[in-house]
């Protein structure tokens, strides 16, 4: 008597069929395209990698300071966390083409100075308001790994003459913008921001909140700075939003960056909170 050869159980033939498939696919699959045409993560890398993250020779970045009414910056800050005593917040546009972890990406945020993170070497702490980044990979890995809590939005920003444009963008709409005019010679400078943030984890079906803790973020950067004079700043929101209420109460300075370098180091813990 012959003996037919032992055949597969279907649920083996399956996942060998879909391994081939996604073996094939991550060969034959051409980058994921993100916004502006930005090449992603290949198709099947992980999301994203763990901190640090580096941007290099960045040279599509602005920031304007401006003075904002204290009681609507206390209201956007959670308990504990104070505004600075300038009452200053700012808005940033940059486009980062090359750097590692994170790049590329693109982002415009508003931020608020605050009280008690300063940086030793005389950088003021910030701490993230809002904001619009793209693609959805850098939405994903400030949100899951830093704590940040951007929206998806593409930004672009525009140079002519010594104007400088900056602007986010979300379902086609201007959401965030601001001008700045470039002034007298660019500097080499460099130094550390602090970033606070209230990294909230939730439980796991999501529905609430398991544990918070106040994180700080240490940001070191190098770069040519050329100071400029403040143009304008829109906001573009319904007026019963809160970051509304921080429309210019007077307009302070701004300053744009060339050869721009910085990394996201490692997070130093603060407090437990929850």
């Amino acid at each position: 008597m012959t003996h037919s050869p032992a055949l597969p159980r279907p649920g083996i033939v399956r996942r060998g069929l879909l391994t081939f498939a996604l073996a094939c696919a991550a060969v034959l699959s051409p980058p994921v395209v993100a916004a502006d045409n930005f090449s992603a993560a290949p198709a099947f890398d992980p999301l994203y990698p763990n901190p640090p993250f580096l941007q290099t020779n960045v040279d599509e970045y602005m920031v304007i300071v401006w003075e904002a009414d204290r009681a609507a910056i206390e209201a956007l800050l959670p308990p504990g966390i104070k505004p600075a005593a300038s009452n200053t917040v700012g808005m940033n546009h940059y486009v980062v083409r090359e750097g590692a972890g994170l790049a590329p990406y693109e982002a415009s945020y508003v931020f608020a100075e605050i009280e008690g993170m300063d940086d030793p070497g005389g950088g003021k702490a910030r701490w993230f308001l809002w904001g619009l980044y793209s693609p959805d990979r850098a939405v994903a890995a400030l949100r899951e790994v830093m704590g940040f809590a951007p929206r998806l939005g593409t930004t672009r920003v525009t140079e002519s003459g010594k104007k400088m444009r900056g602007a986010g963008t979300r379902d086609g709409k201007e959401i965030l913008s601001s001008e700045i005019m470039n002034k007298g010679e660019a500097a080499v400078a460099g130094g550390t921001l602090h970033y606070g943030v209230l990294r909230n984890m939730p439980t796991m079906m999501g529905n609430a909140t398991a544990s918070s803790e106040l994180v700080m973020h240490p940001i070191s950067w190098t770069g040519r700075v050329t100071m400029a004079d403040p143009v304008s700043v829109k906001i573009n929101l319904p007026d019963a939003h809160p970051l509304k209420k921080l429309e210019p109460k007077k307009l302070l300075y701004g300053y744009s960056g060339k050869d721009v370098n910085f990394v996201f180091g490692h997070t130093k813990l603060i407090e437990k909170r929850q």
